[in-house]
């Protein structure tokens, strides 16, 4: 693993620290099959959807927050909403319960929100 490799985790590390966050692969890849995300998206939503700041993603992922927002327009794209709330909730109802428990999946990738 490159360093910048090893960086990019000990920040991701360190930001969730004392929270139960989760970023499996597999979390992104719920994601993407849900909505046709980039897995990159999917990353960026599944931050977004924890509560963080373009400012906070773009330091957790190692990228501007310029390019953040670009993300996060395409995300609005494919998600048709208008709003990081809304997205952050249709992204929870895919890979989260209303426990809290973000670990487990609710519905199925296959079948898309309808409505």
């Amino acid at each position: 693993m490159s360093s910048s490799g090893c960086c990019r985790i000990a920040r991701t590390v360190k930001s969730c620290s004392g929270s139960s966050i989760v970023t499996a692969a597999s979390t992104r890849k719920q994601l993407v099959k849900a909505f046709g995300l980039t897995l990159r998206e999917a990353e960026v939503l599944l931050w977004v959807s924890h509560g963080k700041s373009n400012k906070e993603i773009a330091d957790i992922l190692d990228m501007s927050p310029r390019t953040v927002s670009k993300h996060m327009e395409q995300i609005f794209n494919k998600l048709a909403v208008e709003k990081r709330t809304s997205a952050a909730t249709l992204a929870v109802k895919v890979f989260g319960g209303s426990d809290g428990d973000v670990t487990k999946p609710v519905m199925s990738a296959s079948r898309k929100l309808k409505g």
